[in-house]
């Protein structure tokens, strides 16, 4: 079994690294709430995920006709709210008296979190609520930057190696062999190759002087 030249080594690796710098892998983000609700004076909304893979997500929403208490805790300490108990919550992204919000933060993994609009104030508030995952990507922009570099250098240098050496220009081109008991009545031109007479000084075909024999 033949080995494997070393320039298809290298151009292999260089596509597979440039490959891996300019994909992406599944950055961007994943809207995953986009509604209206209108809460009462005296009244709250609650909705809950359960998150798990370590990425952010992006908390935005806008209240007409006032402000709301914005509360994010777990499940448990929603127990206590909901029966007007004293209860804990995460003091980011919390805020008390919010109008619009738009932030980026990272929910605790594998367990369900509840996010809460409480309407304290007198009327009606209508709160327009948009939650979307983000995903960074397999690598940062830098390290994408210097993956796709050398996978560029390694396919240009291995695509180098497969091409076959050129022979010098000048350099004597190879006599075929005459054969065993022949009569060696022409001689071959030593630098285009041409046929010529063995009494030939100068090629018939280039011109140059190739001597007497």
């Amino acid at each position: 079994m033949k080995p494997v030249p070393i320039g298809a080594i290298l151009i292999v690796i260089g596509v597979v690294l440039f490959i891996i710098a300019v994909v992406p892998f599944y950055s961007g983000t994943d809207n995953f709430l986009n509604e209206t609700h209108t809460i009462s004076a005296g009244y709250f909304y609650m909705i809950s995920y359960t998150f798990s893979g370590g990425n952010s997500i992006h908390i935005a929403f806008t209240v007409s006709g006032g402000a709301v208490d914005f509360w994010v805790m777990d499940e448990g300490e929603y127990d206590h709210f909901k029966n007007d108990e004293g209860f804990n919550y995460y003091t980011t992204p919390s805020t008390r008296s919010v109008s619009t919000t738009s932030l980026d933060w990272v929910p605790p993994q594998n367990e369900k979190v509840c996010f809460i609009w409480e309407n304290t104030g007198s009327g009606s508030k209508s709160v327009a609520m948009s939650f979307s995952s983000n995903y960074p990507g397999f690598l940062p922009d830098w390290a994408r930057f210097v993956v796709g570099g050398l996978g560029g250098v390694l396919f240009f240098t291995g695509l180098s190696k497969t091409r076959s050496p050129r022979a010098p220009v000048g350099s004597p081109v190879p006599q075929p062999p005459i054969p065993s008991g022949a009569v060696e009545d022409t001689k071959f031109c030593r630098y285009c190759g041409a046929e010529n007479k063995t009494d030939a000084e100068f090629c018939k075909k280039c011109g140059r002087r190739i001597g007497k024999s």
